[in-house]
């Protein structure tokens, strides 16, 4: 019992699931898609393109049911870095609650205490642009779109993608990853495309690593046009502050 708890102890990647290295935690990305078609969208909630804000923005809390949750919206002022607000649901159907912080990106909608039994959806205030989404009864958002904090940088170790077309043809079970990056200057990166059949799994020898200020979206499409389906990817890497 005592080899088996100091191997336990002794395990880095227990001590980063922990928190317990300064500086380093690990940030999973993680996103599902249950009608991608054969256009590249970012694996989230919404079967179409994700859309930043230009500037900072007070968000507007939109509930699809009767829900008394407590939520927590994590994400990053115009400086990039991290801010959050906690929002207890009002339980009022399609009625607006606005944040008092301003959002320049979001990367994390979760729930806090209580159960969400409908949709919760953020909306850029003045606007109709969705900066996040929670489906009903799921506890979070699951969104494939990450921007990493000022200060920061995000080591990808692992990728893990899936599709659930089981067509009968080798063109109906494929489908197309890639990678989507943005950095600071506003140059875009559409690389590391491939594809595969029902699933795809990346190990890197060395992590790949992206810098302060990136935005990132995991995308994916279907072969076939008319062919919607369910995909799904997990991203698993390491936030680390110098």
């Amino acid at each position: 019992m005592t080899t088996r708890r100091n191997r336990f102890l002794n395990n880095e990647g227990v001590h980063l699931a922990r928190g317990a290295i300064h500086g380093a935690n690990v940030r999973n990305i993680f996103g599902l898609q249950t009608n991608i078609g054969d256009g590249y969208h970012p694996v989230w909630e919404l079967a179409q393109d994700y859309v930043y804000p230009t500037q900072e923005t007070t968000i507007d809390v939109q509930t699809a049911a009767t829900d008394t949750a407590t939520i927590k919206i994590i994400g990053l002022d115009v400086d990039y870095e991290e801010i959050s607000e906690v929002v207890v649901l009002n339980g009022i159907i399609e009625t607006d609650q606005t944040t008092t912080q301003e959002f320049f990106r979001v990367n994390d909608l979760i729930t806090i205490a209580g159960n969400c039994t409908g949709d919760v959806t953020l909306i850029e205030t003045g606007g109709s642009n969705v900066l996040a989404k929670m489906s009903a009864g799921l506890g979070r958002n699951q969104a494939a779109i990450y921007t990493v904090p000022a200060g920061c940088e995000f080591h990808l170790t692992r990728l893990n993608g899936f599709t659930a077309d089981t067509g009968s043809s080798p063109n109906e079970r494929t489908a197309f990853f890639r990678n989507r990056v943005q950095l600071p200057s506003g140059v875009i990166l559409r690389v590391a495309e491939l594809a595969f059949h029902n699933s795809f799994t990346i190990i890197r020898t060395n992590p790949f690593m992206y810098s302060e200020k990136t935005d990132i979206q995991f995308q994916m499409r279907q072969a076939q046009a008319n062919s919607n389906v369910e995909v799904s990817i997990f991203g698993e890497g390491i936030l680390y502050k110098p």
